[in-house]
């Protein structure tokens, strides 16, 4: 491999590994409901993509971390659409019980 790649692959793998860990970051935001630190790491993705730069020669040396990132990328995506549709869900319970005046808060004030 040319000394021009050589160096090209280092800092490709330095962007990689800094793109693995803030994935880590963004898996534990979203099941902590950290919404501040989701959109911190979120930030801190699209600057680091925005340096992203992977050429033909390089692309075979860091094919696994490239899989690996688009995996973890996809599970969190998936995390994040579970969530949404649980929200969803439990609001809707919620305002079906207020729209029936089943909810708890209007039984207690009634004295029932």
């Amino acid at each position: 491999m040319k000394k021009k790649n050589v160096a090209h692959l280092a800092g490709v793998m330095e962007n990689l590994r800094a793109m693995n860990v803030l994935l880590d970051a963004e898996r534990v935001a979203v099941s902590s409901g950290d919404y501040d630190r989701l959109v911190q790491v979120a930030d801190e993705k699209t600057r680091l993509m925005e340096s992203f730069q992977i050429d033909g020669a390089i692309v075979s040396e860091v094919r696994e971390l490239l899989q690996e990132i688009l995996q973890k990328s996809t599970d969190n995506g998936m995390m994040v659409e579970s969530a949404l549709r649980f929200w969803r869900k439990a609001h809707q319970q919620l305002m079906h019980q207020y729209m029936d005046g089943t909810d708890a808060s209007s039984r207690f004030a009634a004295g029932g």
